[in-house]
């Protein structure tokens, strides 16, 4: 199913030369699953990881070239 997530890159979020600081990746990749639960699902992230004791862990990240 594919997905997309609309997330605004606000100044303080890239270097001088508008290149996004790396650490940021993992937090719009986190921004963009809790909107996936949410918008696809129905199912709010923090109810499945709050109440429900679900979690999903990111275990790897890795830069694809092309």
């Amino acid at each position: 199913m594919p997905f997309q997530a609309h997330i605004k890159v606000c100044f303080n979020d890239v270097d001088s030369s508008g290149i996004v600081y790396y650490p940021q990746l993992a937090h719009f990749f986190n921004m963009a699953l809790e909107d996936f639960f949410c918008t696809e699902l129905g199912v709010d992230f923090s109810v499945l990881v709050g109440a429900h004791r679900i979690g999903l862990p990111t275990v790897h990240l890795e830069e694809s070239t092309g």
